[in-house]
């Protein structure tokens, strides 16, 4: 069975300390300044997010059909 990092601790007080400063009951500093995101923006983030995402499972099977084929050799 595999072990923990030795930096376990370390990334449960960052997560704790994340959780206080953004656990929702009070506004951060950040969210002042947050706005409703116009149409035009939210289109092009929808676009971006459909474009960078993949569907990993058809990605898996277009690798497994490349080396399959012989076109790729590791």
């Amino acid at each position: 069975m595999a072990s923990l990092p030795d930096n376990t601790p370390l990334w449960k007080g960052l997560f704790d300390w994340s959780m206080k400063f953004q656990d929702g009951t009070h506004p951060s500093p950040a969210q002042k300044d947050l706005k409703p995101m116009d149409k035009e923006r939210r289109e092009w983030l929808e676009e971006a997010f459909k474009y960078y995402m993949q569907d990993f499972a058809d990605r898996m099977t277009q690798g497994v059909a490349l080396r399959s084929s012989g076109r790729f050799s590791v």
